[in-house]
């Protein structure tokens, strides 16, 4: 396992870059990035993260991939993100979601409940593979809704078509 500030020693980064890819390097941590105020693209995918800093300073952030760490809890996110992929984590519960967020991929967590979608900009969900009981509301303007392999309920009053057609979008 790598920290973060060991990487930065290995691989020195100018304080201005938008966009940092770190993936598939052993990354424990992302202590101190907190000084890459212009970030635009953060991936740090397939790491051993656990936790992840205030991304709330990044004013600028637009695509954020966490997938495949160990994280257990997003903090709050910044309003300017239009796509984020935590998929593959250990995620039980989700923060309120930035209004602006398009492509939103958590496949494969513990998520038992979504916060309201109502009022953002989502295209694309995937919500495969976790512990939904219950879909929230999709926005009119999603075009992929993906939620299979979850113990959604049926509700009583929906015949076994409509249910499919409401969880495959």
């Amino acid at each position: 396992m790598i920290r973060f500030e060991d990487w930065l020693r290995r691989y020195p980064t100018p304080d201005y870059a938008t966009t940092l890819r770190i993936m598939h390097v052993g990354l424990c941590d992302l202590n101190g990035i907190e000084r890459f105020r212009d970030l635009q693209h953060l991936d740090c995918s397939s790491n051993q993260i656990e936790t992840l800093p205030n991304l709330a300073v990044f004013r600028q952030l637009r695509l954020l991939n966490v997938s495949q760490n160990r994280i257990r809890e997003l903090p709050l996110l910044p309003d300017s993100i239009e796509s984020l992929d935590c998929s593959s984590n250990l995620l039980e519960s989700l923060p309120s979601l930035p209004r602006r967020l398009s492509q939103f991929y958590f496949s494969s967590n513990y998520v038992t409940k979504l916060p309201s979608l109502v009022g953002l900009s989502l295209r694309v969900i995937d919500g495969r593979a976790n512990q939904l009981k219950k879909l929230p509301e999709l926005p009119e303007h999603v075009s992929v809704s993906m939620f299979d392999g979850n113990p959604i309920e049926v509700d009583d009053d929906l015949t076994k078509d409509e249910s499919a057609n409401q969880i495959q979008g």
